[in-house]
């Protein structure tokens, strides 16, 4: 069913209130929360890109989320993976009809979820993470449901500048940290006269900074 543009605009106004100062983690959460009840989700999860290129998760709207977050993060496969690496919404109708996740698919499959859509979370220009929906039931994602979802990941980046403009501290606020510095690193290599990306990246790999498969993900990404 397509997401109605009155109901995603009262959702939203409805998180307008947030404040970040009152806590990163309950705010984060609030808002998994209400992804979850309006896109009548099953869960819903966000995640965030660290120092070394990683996502890990920062936020789950119950066990099942945080699990599957879990496992994208381990395994670094997933919509999650494929959103913030191609900068473009990712999604899984039917798990059982999609073959080509890996072992991923069997995450999924041991906590019963069947579909997934993950899109960008960007901030200033650049990707800081994903904002991520599971549905126990095949699911075929549609304009509307994608459209809405990026409405959403907009409200998070918001969120997340407030909370840097506020200096939030924990651990949360010290994860935020790392992915604006990985969003930094990408854009002071794109100035004129520096080092680019990939100048950095070799440079990483080199000190040991970064793994072979970090590494070998950062130019796929730069290509």
């Amino acid at each position: 069913m397509p997401i109605d543009p009155t109901d995603l605009a009262k959702s939203i106004g409805a998180l307008g209130t947030l404040d970040p100062e009152r806590g990163l983690a309950p705010t984060l959460q609030q808002l998994t929360d209400a992804a979850k009840q309006l896109f009548r989700a099953d869960a819903a999860g966000l995640m965030l890109v660290d120092r070394q290129e990683r996502l890990r998760w920062a936020s789950a709207s119950d066990q099942t989320a945080q699990t599957v977050e879990d496992s994208q993060e381990r395994l670094a496969q997933g919509p999650c993976a494929v959103a913030f690496r191609q900068r473009l919404p990712a999604a899984i109708r039917n798990i059982h009809t999609e073959p080509d996740w890996g072992e991923f698919a069997q995450v999924l499959l041991s906590e019963g979820v069947c579909a997934a859509l993950s899109v960008p979370v960007e901030l200033d220009g650049g990707v800081i993470g994903t904002l991520d929906l599971y549905a126990r039931q095949a699911r075929d994602w549609g304009p509307s449901d994608v459209a809405a979802l990026q409405a959403y990941a907009g409200l998070v980046a918001s969120l997340l500048s407030a909370a840097v403009t506020a200096q939030v501290k924990g651990r949360l606020a010290e994860q935020l940290q790392a992915a604006l510095e990985h969003r930094w690193l990408i854009e002071q290599a794109k100035s004129p006269g520096s080092e680019t990306a990939l100048d950095i990246a070799k440079r990483r790999y080199a000190k040991g900074e970064i793994t072979q498969e970090q590494f070998e993900a950062m130019k796929r990404d730069l290509a």
